[in-house]
């Protein structure tokens, strides 16, 4: 994912860039009630108040300010590990969870294995908090470049 946007605040090495919209957020076709385009699900994720931000890390050398325009990227690996982690991991231990109560535990009240399953959502997404507070800003994505 590669995309452009404006600074609008800097903290250390970390910057917050408001997103540009992009020429495929017009197609999308996705409005709000103000008719602001806000692009495809993943784009609405990002939404405050008709627009999108996001932080990302400054790994360059060139000294970055407000009002900065620059490209923002987060490499294809880390977005699918991410999506991964976030959706897959809970359903995985759902199931898990659910069938060891049934073939484990030995019990068949559906009602019990469903909550043993949901606690296994939980748990998975538990993992998913507890896993992007070890790793901080090592998934973040990062500014490539300085447009101006």
């Amino acid at each position: 994912m590669q995309t452009q946007g404006k600074i609008t605040a800097i903290e250390d090495n970390i910057v917050t860039i408001e997103i540009a919209d992009q020429e495929i957020c017009t197609q999308c076709g996705i409005k709000t009630d103000s008719q602001f385009s806000i692009g495809c699900n993943s784009c609405s994720l990002l939404a405050q108040k008709n627009k999108k931000f996001l932080k990302a890390i400054n790994n360059l050398t060139t000294p970055l300010k407000e009002g900065d325009m620059v490209n923002v990227s987060l490499s294809p690996a880390k977005a699918i590990k991410a999506g991964f982690f976030i959706f897959i991991i809970p359903l995985v231990l759902f199931f898990l969870f659910y069938y060891f109560t049934e073939y484990v535990l030995l019990l068949t009240n559906e009602w019990v294995k469903i909550g043993m399953g949901l606690g296994g959502i939980l748990l998975g997404f538990m993992g998913v908090y507890v896993r992007s507070k070890l790793l901080k800003q090592k998934e973040w994505p990062q500014v490539t470049e300085v447009v101006r």
